[in-house]
């Protein structure tokens, strides 16, 4: 006798992140339908873990003027914040994001809504770990001009908005991402001007 849909075992977890690169809708669905509340604190821990790796790997790899001598102090800050503090900001962020698409007609709950992000930022997080230490390697190595490193660690945010945006739309059942892509396009281009005023 067969379970119903909600109830069948997901399969391997490498698996399913291939099958959301592949149909991003498709699997942040099955994430609503079948993950429980404790893999969802696993996705954001993990995500955020990653997070970790990022900042730190590129570090090494090309360390920042600004943090000079207090390398080992930044590390450990990055650390404790990154296992503490950053899943805490995922939560909010869903959070918000849902009370976003709620306001534009979305009909997804918060819980809908910390599937699609915490799901598709942990599908994302090893792609950005790997271009952040590219990145943050061939600038040190002299292979990429100045800036690489940064482009590595934003090149990781792009990635997550591409799911992110669709995970979103299916998540409070709209037929388009473009939209959500959009208001994420909007808002980047927003805080990058707004840093570069307050430079």
């Amino acid at each position: 006798m067969t379970r119903p849909a909600r109830e069948r075992a997901p399969s391997g977890l490498v698996d399913r992140m291939a099958r959301t690169w592949a149909r991003p809708r498709a699997g942040v669905r099955r994430e609503i339908e079948t993950a429980e509340e404790s893999r969802l604190l696993f996705y954001a821990f993990a995500a955020s873990a990653l997070g970790v790796m990022a900042a730190v790997g590129g570090q090494l790899l090309n360390p920042s003027v600004a943090v000079g001598a207090q390398r080992e102090q930044w590390i450990v800050t990055q650390v404790v914040v990154g296992l503490f503090i950053r899943p805490i900001g995922l939560y909010a962020a869903a959070g918000v994001m849902g009370l976003a698409c709620r306001a534009a007609g979305g009909a997804g709950g918060w819980r809908d809504t910390r599937a699609a992000c915490f799901w598709t930022a942990l599908t994302v997080a090893p792609a950005a770990v790997a271009l952040a230490v590219l990145g943050a390697g061939a600038e040190a190595y002299g292979v990429a001009p100045a800036g690489a490193a940064a482009a590595g660690l934003a090149a990781g945010s792009v990635l997550w908005a591409l799911l992110l945006a669709p995970g979103l739309a299916e998540a409070h059942g709209f037929r388009s991402s473009l939209p959500v892509f959009a208001a994420f396009a909007g808002l980047g281009a927003a805080a990058g001007m707004l840093g570069g005023l307050a430079g």
